[in-house]
């Protein structure tokens, strides 16, 4: 991708963004009932 957009505007990656951690979290939240999951048709 920033090979794709780098000429509009400097692309920059932050790492440590934990990004999985919080995909886990919500798929165990809705899961269990906390968040609801919706149903796309």
């Amino acid at each position: 991708i920033k090979e794709s957009v780098s000429y509009i505007a400097p692309v920059v990656v932050y790492p440590g963004e934990d990004e999985m951690e919080a995909l886990a979290m919500s798929a165990y939240e809705a899961l269990n009932g906390i968040l609801p999951i919706n149903d796309y048709k």
